[in-house]
Parts: C-alpha cells; structure tokens; sequence
C-alpha cells in the first residue's frame, strides 16, 4: 500500500496522519513554521497517488520556488510510476502558467474582472490616451484635469 510508494505515515503526528489520509477536499494545511505542513502535503500528495491520481493531476502550492524544487525533489524519490510533469510550484509560477495556457489574444482576466476592476482599468486607459501630466502638480490640479479628461470621453 503506502509502502509501495516509498511513503510512510509512522512519523507523521495523528493529526498529520489524519490530513494526509482525509476524504474531503479541498484541504487546508495550516502552521507555524517548523510544525510539518510540508510534510503533511507532501504524504498527501503521495496518498493521492496511491488512491489512483496521476501525478499531473495534483497540485501542490509551496510559498517559493526553491522550496517548490526542495518539494519536487522529494516527491520525485517517492513516486516509482511515471509521469508527464509534476506540479509543484508557487503560486507566482502557477499564474504565470494560467496566463500563458490562455493563448495570445484571449484576455485570461477577462471573467474575473468585477466592476470596479473595469472601471478602474477604463479610468487607466483613460489617463493614457489623455496624456496627461501628473508630475510636480497639486492633487486639485489633477483631479481637474481627471475631470475634464472624462468629460472628454
């Protein structure tokens, strides 16, 4: 079982054992520094390999990208299968992937964008196409020259 995969959950802590082995999803893995959250995510992830998952199909977030090789390294040791690309990377590198996936000409933020995201990236396109000139002038001044750029639009 477990063994086959070179994972064993003996020196996990009950707590650990019990996130490594849970049934819902998703799971959220927190604590301080030092307390086996890498660990933990790492048997996870080798437990979903063990219940049937390819390892493409997991993802597992580390806060850095040399802590994603350190996790990748291991987790490389752990698994005997194949596998395409494993996916442990920062957040960072995950939307620099999202983004690139999405294609050239296809807006990625597109469905994300609530109202105030657009207008505020309307008011941009706005100061942009204006030209205006902010250095060195009073807030009044600018608020000025906002105004009648809108007024222009």
């Amino acid at each position: 079982m477990l063994s086959d995969i070179g994972l064993t959950l003996d020196p996990l802590l009950p707590v650990q054992r019990d996130a490594v082995t849970c049934d819902r999803e998703p799971l959220l893995v927190l604590g301080a520094a030092g307390t086996g959250k890498t660990r933990t995510l790492e048997g996870r992830f080798l437990w979903f390999i063990e219940q049937g998952c390819r390892p493409e199909q997991v993802l597992l977030l580390t806060p850095s990208e040399a802590r994603a090789d350190a996790t990748r390294a291991r987790l490389e040791r752990g698994l005997e299968g194949g596998y395409d690309e494993l996916f442990v990377t920062p957040p960072v590198e995950l939307a620099a992937l999202i983004l690139s996936a999405a294609g050239p000409g296809v807006d990625p933020l597109e469905p994300v964008l609530g109202p105030a995201e657009r207008e505020s990236e309307e008011l941009r396109e706005l100061l942009n196409v204006s030209q205006l000139n902010f250095e060195s002038r009073p807030d009044s001044e600018i608020a000025v020259q906002v105004s009648k750029a809108a007024g222009e639009k």
